[in-house]
């Protein structure tokens, strides 16, 4: 999925044991250059303004990656980098499947838009921001989204970059050690969406099983792909 917004992209990997898993690709560009969504959609006046948003893009893990850890992963680094640019806004898109995802982890705000990316398959994509300051105190994302995606990014944006992210704790070092506490368990709440996630993919398959179990001879050989033989 090579284009001409690689040479000037900032291009995040995930790896796992020196092996490449996952990567997706940051646009930090000016408000009056082209973006990678402008082909597909018009800014509004009611959208954030475009110096403060970077264009995120690209998201793909391989298959036996697709767990939150590693989705976790990129989407926290992606925060590293905002901080660093000193931007505040995404600009991202998604298919349906993701949209809970996305609005768990970061708290989303989608736009209403739907769009067709020629360069991203037939699906429709839509068209949402996060805000970043937000997510920091955790006004967006769910509470165990929050803890697992965005508490170490918290914890680094108080230390490293003397952000304020509660107005209920004016304190600057209580606010850092609130942060700290929290990203200490951001690996446990991975570990516990992970198993809730599989869990229910064990219990779908199992309503699957019994569903085709219960269901007529000639209904189980079409779910098998064999063709049911008919007098």
């Amino acid at each position: 999925m090579i284009d001409r917004f690689d040479e000037s992209a900032i291009l995040i990997g995930g790896r796992r044991n020196e092996r490449l898993v996952g990567s997706l690709r940051i646009l930090c560009r000016e408000p009056e250059e082209e973006w990678e969504h402008d082909r597909f959609w018009s800014w509004r006046d009611e959208f954030p303004p475009r110096r403060s948003t970077v264009d995120v893009s690209r998201l793909c893990l391989e298959w036996d990656e697709r767990r939150i850890q590693s989705v976790v992963c990129l989407l926290r680094a992606v925060g590293y980098v905002m901080l660093e640019l000193r931007r505040r806004f995404i600009l991202a898109c998604c298919t349906d499947e993701l949209v809970g995802m996305y609005s768990t982890f970061l708290g989303a705000r989608f736009t209403g838009d739907v769009i067709l990316h020629e360069d991203l398959g037939a699906k429709p994509h839509r068209m949402f921001f996060v805000d970043l300051d937000q997510i920091l105190g955790g006004r967006g994302p769910s509470l165990l989204g929050w803890l697992a995606a965005c508490s170490p990014v918290t914890a680094c944006a108080v230390r490293d970059y003397e952000k304020r992210v509660w107005d209920a704790i004016p304190n600057r070092a209580l606010q850092l050690l609130v942060a700290r506490s929290a990203a200490r368990l951001s690996a446990p709440t991975i570990a516990l969406l992970d198993a809730s996630r599989r869990v229910r993919s064990v219990l779908r398959r199992r309503s699957r099983r019994r569903q085709i179990q219960g269901a007529p001879r000639s209904a189980r050989a079409e779910s098998r792909g064999v063709p049911a033989l008919r007098d």
